[in-house]
């Protein structure tokens, strides 16, 4: 999670699991870009994270396209 990004914002920390995006399964990362697609920055998007064997419901706000570079 990159510090300052809209994941960390919404409370995603490394090692969370993203299960849903929008109420459809993610069984892969492509699977977040497909969520991803049809949405434009600003636009609020439901996540469903596991941390630790507990669900939690996120909304994340998402921001224009960029190249992070990994921590």
């Amino acid at each position: 999670v990159v510090p300052d990004s809209p994941a960390a914002k919404a409370g995603l920390q490394a090692g969370d699991l993203i299960i849903k995006v929008n109420g459809q399964e993610v069984r892969s990362y492509l699977d977040i870009g497909r969520q991803l697609a049809g949405y434009n920055p600003g636009d609020l998007v439901p996540f469903l994270t596991t941390r630790d064997g507990v669900e939690h419901a996120r909304e994340i706000s998402l921001m224009p396209r960029q190249n992070f570079s990994a921590p």
